[in-house]
């Protein structure tokens, strides 16, 4: 399947932290063998000191024009068929009745 009209936006900021870079490279690749053909976009916030997770996304959103957009912190795994289904519904719903999906069922923590 297509997910050209995806945007994937990963509120993100540069540290000086190999972990850090990591949990994003990961996050990206597993998204992407979810999603083939969606952007990608890192967001950063606007404030040079203080980041601010909304104001990153609120960056982002003001960059795109893709249709439909999928939040993604840089440290977060979703199943790839569970991202599916989720944009599946977006696609599949009059814009009236859903303009959002939170696909998740659960919080598991890695040691």
């Amino acid at each position: 399947m297509d997910y050209s009209d995806i945007d994937v936006l990963i509120p993100y900021r540069e540290l000086s932290s190999p972990a850090r870079r990591g949990n994003l490279e990961c996050a990206k690749r597993h998204a992407e063998i979810a999603l083939p053909g969606a952007l990608f976009t890192l967001c950063d916030d606007s404030d040079p000191v203080n980041f601010n997770r909304g104001r990153a996304l609120n960056v982002g959103l003001m960059k795109t024009s893709r249709p439909i957009l999928v939040f993604l912190d840089a440290d977060f795994l979703l199943m790839p068929e569970v991202l599916q289904q989720a944009v599946n519904i977006l696609r599949n719903t009059d814009p009236g009745e859903c303009s959002y999906v939170v696909p998740f069922l659960g919080i598991d923590f890695l040691n």
